[in-house]
């Protein structure tokens, strides 16, 4: 976001996104309360808001769009060997095209040139004539729009090369599933791991309003080991144990992160 990019560190940044994670990982609100906790921060710290929310807004979709295509690619490499004729290959192309041009008309929306984001609202505004498409609220989505555009058509390496980032973060998440399987002699290959991952992300979306996603995380890791045929109760604990302490290590890393900003920064309101 060009100089705006320049006003926080490396490691404050990790500090800052860490911090909202967690918060969004166990708040009812779920991301809200986390981009939120973040844009404040951001704020604190003299970045301004359009750039600071634009940054976040562009951040999320990012992580979502990643993950999207990473679960599109699994599917069709776990799917495609056991297919045998051209009508399930064809049902196969067409269910994985789907959320990838779902993906693309979002993004065209985030980024285009034309604004779409800001005047699909001034438009809604003026059909609907909702109080809550105030004209402050429709003057903001405008810059965030713009600053989104603005940063996606002159550094679009940068932006691929996010992209690819978010693609490795969701990697790192099949890694855990990969090494302790296969430490527990469960022989599985990355894309089978990767697989897993993402169905546990879905389950976890479609149950973001529970804190912690308690129960809801528990039982994707049932059904998706059961999808890749691990079929063992006891591997299903281990696993659940050791995803489940690694959160609560990071938790409490959260906590000395909040402690260390709250003091580098003015009261957070």
């Amino acid at each position: 976001m060009g100089n705006e990019g320049k006003k926080v560190p490396f490691i404050e940044l990790f500090m800052y996104r860490h911090v909202g994670e967690m918060l969004s990982f166990f708040n009812p609100t779920s991301i809200v309360a986390g981009e939120s906790l973040k844009a404040i921060i951001l704020a604190k710290k003299g970045v301004s808001a359009k750039h600071g929310i634009s940054s976040i807004l562009l951040q999320r979709v990012l992580i979502i769009f990643s993950g999207l295509f990473l679960g599109v690619v699994t599917m069709m490499y776990l799917t495609l060997g056991h297919i045998l004729n051209s009508r399930n290959v064809l049902m196969v192309i067409i269910v994985s095209a789907l959320p990838l041009l779902m993906a693309h008309q979002v993004m065209r929306f985030l980024v285009h040139p034309k604004l779409f984001i800001g005047k699909t609202m001034e438009n809604l505004k003026k059909k609907t004539g909702w109080p809550v498409f105030s004209d402050n609220l429709i003057t903001s989505a405008y810059e965030m729009n713009e600053a989104s555009s603005i940063f996606f058509h002159e550094n679009k390496m940068k932006f691929f090369l996010a992209f690819l980032m978010c693609i490795i973060y969701w990697l790192f998440g099949a890694a855990e599933f990969y090494i302790i399987l296969n430490m527990m002699g469960m022989e599985i290959s990355i894309i089978q791991a990767s697989a897993v991952e993402m169905g546990v992300m879905l389950f976890k979306a479609a149950g973001a309003i529970v804190p912690g996603q308690i129960g809801v995380e528990e039982y994707g890791n049932k059904v998706m080991l059961d999808v890749i045929g691990i079929v063992s109760n006891e591997i299903w604990l281990v696993v659940t144990l050791i995803r489940r302490g690694r959160q609560l290590l990071w938790l409490m890393i959260a906590g000395i992160f909040m402690l260390i900003i709250s003091k580098t920064l003015s009261p957070l309101r």
